[in-house]
């Protein structure tokens, strides 16, 4: 954040581990801790240091600070200014001013601007855009790097961007240059080059009181590398603070309901960074709070949940290796590290129990330890469901058993009287088919033969393909009948659509769910389908053992002899038939004999599937068996793996043992670093007890004088300033100010309006600039920069500021600039009240084009010989008499500076005339015979000069002798203007700035 020079000296010297007296208080000094926490802070934007200061912030802050705390190799501390040498402590007077360069000042590659000062204080005026604040500016840039901006607070020049306007296009184009705005912007053919690198300097002349050698301060602007300074070295910097910054920021506060007085005066003093600095802490204290509460009780939760899972495991834990757990990692104190050793030692117990599975699993290849943990677990979860599945529970089997059930003699009697029917009726329906094909054939050659005329010869039938007569009847009759065709081709399929399902329904409903197949093939589909989908990856050798015991008990089991009856339909010629009806046909064949295969083996299982099924239960290990089953082997690979079991459920257990522990050990440094970060901000909450300690000291130490400014400015007016006290309320510092009223004492917060409140901080800037200089340890500004200070104030008390900034008995120098054009004359009437000042008229330092007296004389000649060379161009002529009418203009504006009645921006030449004559007639200043003579010529002229005007209605009527006649006299009202201007100057005492 941007600090004042009062605040930066302030800060730099608790920075560099001193003290800070203020009247009976000391502050500081800071731990090594508090001064490392005040440089971050001093680093942090005005924006970070501004409300809400919630967790994001905290945060940001140990983000900062943090790291530093625990680095040993800290950054040092700003050292402090104070014990430079200087000079000694010396008043200074601005003396000269001059600049190359400087926006408002001077056109881009233009003469320099120099001006010189006396010691006496200096009124500059002028209309708006004339300059004034412009020369003001390079000197507060000079100075400090910044600008008064107008309604804003100091600030430093920003840059600009440069574009150019195209006629041709009405486009805006681009210029590809950097351009600080203090500086005088180019002509667009400076630029056209690429990109200029500008010179812009200004540089002061202060003298000081003793009458040595001036001081120089110079200040050049390089726009890529910072400013280059020179001179500063031994001023003291708060005293650019009081007179060139602070009037600014008076001069621009505005007054709300939201104004508290003691905000104003922090900002003014130059406190109010370390204002924000104390409120950032004092804010930070109960998020800081929160959050470590918030750290604590994370920290407890995870030490709870670190002794619940501690409690597990030591209860878990198999007695045979507590002995080894307890002696594993027993060296290493930090807990973390510890449970990563006695993880490491149950790892490699479990593996060495594990590597048992091997053989007992008969693995070809030795596993990996992490393939054997995984294999353990794998046969945890393999023999939990294996052992749940007996074939008893297998659904093949459970289906065929329900088959079987379903399967007596009523059924059979059933499926053979409608298998033999089926049969029967299939033959029926292929044989009806037939004949019904041979029947249409027939009816059509009946139809035919009917239809042929008599004179026909057979071969010319038209069965044998022979044409037919294009007129004869059988053309239209015989496809009438040929629509009848293949209606025996619906027929025949909805009739073997129909057997087919009358055939499906013959069986029981469960035989839907037996796929017939050989015995053998049966029982093994039958394993893969319920026992194989358990043991993948390294288990299956076990699928092969019990497959391999399943084959030999069919293999050795005559029952398992498998042999189909055909019950197939003998061969049927399909080539006769249609593609539909042949597919119906093949697909009623095929089930007529996978039915009669389910019936067939649905009858051999009855026979033989109880026997089987206990053999099969035998040799997978479901029933007590000696030799080496399915079962069996896994059960073996079980108990291997049951009892790695616990150690693998301590490893999990030490897993979130380290966990816990790796949370709470984080959470306890995080919480050793935020009370850390907070033990070495908690002594910054004095800089707010700093701010309102400084502020207060001022006030202490100004009040008689800011009670003589306040009186000066409302003398002779109610309430007068009696005294002024303060008070601290919490964070807040309150201040009262005491009036008199009818010999009582009373607070004046009901009756200070805005204009008292305005006045009595000019007074408090007044009286810390008179203060301020007697405790400084370097040279001393003795000048004060005041830009339209008539803008703040009343109207009626612009007599009381003058009183109190050209006051002839203060050897303090003010600069002051008003555009309020009265004023001069105001304070030419209050002579004999000491009020005295250098008057100057900055109407010639601005940067627009303005003819002076001689340069128009040049210009004039020219205008007048380009006329005079072709007098009959009568337009060169009317160009002439405009150009001399805007300057007469300009210049009547520039003399009733000092009138009774001034001149206002947009008066005319007739508005003009009119108050010449009346500043003649009443303002002595103007009685003089110059003036008269001025008058006189003018209103000789004054006619022609306005028909020169565009809009003018009469603009037609002028004629040469009159062009002729205005360059006649115009020549006079130079002459007698310029006599006028010294005469005015000379009885003003000023020397016009040009």
């Amino acid at each position: 954040m941007n600090e004042s020079p009062r605040e930066k000296k302030i800060l730099d010297v608790l920075a560099n581990g001193q003290t800070v007296h203020i009247g009976s208080s000391q502050f500081g000094p800071f731990s090594q801790p508090s001064l490392i926490a005040l440089n971050q802070v001093r680093q942090l934007t005005s924006k970070e240091l501004e409300p809400p200061l919630g967790r994001e912030k905290i945060l940001n802050i140990i983000q900062l600070i943090g790291p530093l705390l625990n680095n040993t190799t800290t950054e040092q501390p700003i050292v402090s200014r104070s014990g430079e040498q200087n000079q000694g402590t010396r008043k200074l007077k601005l003396s000269k001013v001059i600049a190359q360069n400087f926006r408002g000042l001077q056109r881009y590659g233009g003469p320099e601007f120099s001006f010189e000062f006396t010691s006496d204080s200096y009124l500059i005026t002028g209309v708006n855009g004339t300059g004034k604040s412009s020369l003001l500016n390079a000197i507060v840039w000079a100075l400090s790097g910044q600008l008064l901006w107008d309604r804003s607070l100091p600030a430093a020049p920003t840059d600009v961007d440069l574009k150019y306007f195209s006629t041709q296009t009405q486009n805006l184009g681009t210029i590809k240059a950097h351009w600080p705005s203090h500086i005088a912007i180019p002509d667009l053919s400076m630029l056209e080059g690429g990109n200029p690198q500008p010179s812009c300097w200004v540089e002061l002349h202060l003298g000081p009181d003793d009458g040595s050698t001036p001081i120089v301060i110079r200040r050049e602007s390089r726009p890529a590398k910072g400013d280059l300074v020179s001179g500063l070295e031994s001023i003291d910097p708060v005293s650019i603070d009081v007179s060139v910054l602070m009037p600014g920021r008076v001069n621009h506060i505005q007054f709300n309901k939201e104004s508290e007085i003691g905000k104003i005066l922090i900002q003014i003093s130059g406190l109010e960074s370390l204002d924000k600095y104390g409120t950032y802490v004092t804010g930070l204290r109960a998020a800081f709070t929160k959050y470590i509460n918030e750290l604590e009780d994370s920290a407890k939760s995870s030490q709870n949940e670190l002794q619940l899972v501690s409690a597990e495991l030591l209860r878990s834990l198999p007695q045979e290796v507590a002995e080894g757990y307890q002696s594993a990692g027993s060296s290493e104190r930090n807990l973390v590290a510890r449970a990563d050793l006695k993880i490491s030692w149950l790892e490699n117990t479990a593996i060495n129990r594990l590597a048992n599975l091997v053989n007992i699993l008969n693995l070809e290849q030795q596993p990996s330890a992490q393939e054997l943990g995984q294999l353990g677990k794998n046969i945890l979860v393999a023999f939990e469901n294996v052992r749940e599945q007996s074939p008893d529970t297998w659904r093949t089997f459970t289906d065929l058993a329900k088959a079987i059930s379903d399967w007596d003699s009523n059924a059979a009697d059933h499926w053979n009287n409608e298998l033999d029917e089926t049969k029967q009726n299939f033959r029926l329906a292929l044989e009806w088919y037939q004949r019904q094909r041979e029947s249409a054939k027939l009816r059509l050659i009946l139809v035919a033969c009917q239809l042929i005329a008599p004179d026909i010869e057979p071969d010319q039938c038209p069965l044998c393909e022979q044409n037919l007569p294009p007129d004869h009847n059988l053309r239209r009759e015989l496809p009438e009948y040929q629509q009848s065709k293949g209606a025996e081709v619906r027929n025949i399929v909805e009739v073997l659509n129909n057997l087919r399902a009358k055939l499906l329904k013959a069986l029981p409903l469960s035989f839907s769910s037996i796929k017939a197949a050989s015995p053998g093939g049966f029982v093994l589909q039958a394993f893969d389908d319920h026992i194989s989908p358990y043991l993948k990856g390294s288990l299956e050798p076990l699928v092969q053992l019990g497959k391999k015991s399943l084959e030999n008990i069919i293999n050795g089991n005559g029952s398992f002899d498998w042999i189909t009856h055909d019950t197939s339909i003998e061969p049927i010629d399909l080539s006769e038939f249609e593609p539909s009806v042949r597919d119906m046909i093949l697909e009623l064949i095929r089930e007529i004999s996978m039915q009669s295969e389910r019936v067939q083996f649905v009858e051999w299982a009855k026979e033989h599937f109880p026997s089987v099924k206990e053999q099969i239960d035998i040799s997978l290990g479901f029933t007590s068996s000696e030799s080496l089953t399915l079962l069996k082997v896994l059960s073996q690979a079980n108990e291997i793996a049951e009892a790695v079991k616990p150690l693998q459920e301590a490893i999990k257990n030490l897993e979130q043992i380290r966990k816990c522990a790796k949370a709470h050990s984080d959470t306890m440094k995080k919480l050793e670093i935020v009370k850390l970060v907070r033990s070495a901000l908690l002594p910054l909450d004095i800089l707010k007890n700093l701010s309102d300690s400084s502020l207060v000291a001022d006030i202490e130490n100004v009040e008689a004088e800011l009670q003589h400014f306040y009186g000066r400015l409302y003398s002779g007016e109610d309430f007068p300033l009696r005294k002024v006290s303060s008070k601290r309320v919490n964070r807040n510092i309150l201040f009262s100010f005491w009036v008199g009223y009818r010999n009582v004492v009373v607070e004046a917060a009901p009756f200070l309006n805005s204009s008292r409140i305005r006045a009595l901080l000019w007074s408090y800037v007044f009286a810390l600039s008179k203060v301020g200089n007697q405790s400084s340890s370097g040279d001393w500004l003795d000048f004060t920069l005041i830009d339209e200070p008539l803008t703040s104030l009343d109207q009626e008390h612009q007599r009381s500021f003058a009183s109190v900034v050209f006051d002839t008995n203060s050897a303090h120098q003010y600069i002051v600039t008003s555009h309020d054009l009265r004023w001069p004359r105001e304070l030419k009437r209050l002579t004999s009240q000491n009020i005295d000042a250098q008057y100057h008229s900055c109407y010639g330092i601005s940067n627009r084009d303005v003819i002076r007296i001689e340069k128009w004389l040049e210009e004039s000649d020219r205008k007048w010989e380009e006329w005079h060379a072709d007098e009959s161009d009568i337009e060169k002529g009317r160009d002439y008499v405009a150009s001399s009418r805007e300057w007469c203009e300009n210049e009547l504006k520039d003399i009733l500076v000092w009138a009774s009645v001034p001149s206002l921006p947009r008066d005319t030449l007739g508005d003009l005339i009119r108050k010449i004559e009346h500043a003649q007639l009443n303002d002595p200043l103007y009685k003089i015979d110059a003036c008269e003579i001025l008058h006189g010529k003018l209103r000789e002229i004054e006619t022609d000069l306005q028909n020169s005007h565009h809009g003018c209605s009469e603009r037609n009527r002028i004629m040469k002798n009159e062009i002729s006649r205005v360059h006649k006299v115009m020549v006079g009202i130079a002459s007698s203007l310029e006599t006028l201007q010294k005469t005015l100057l000379y009885r003003l005492r000023k020397d016009n700035i040009v």
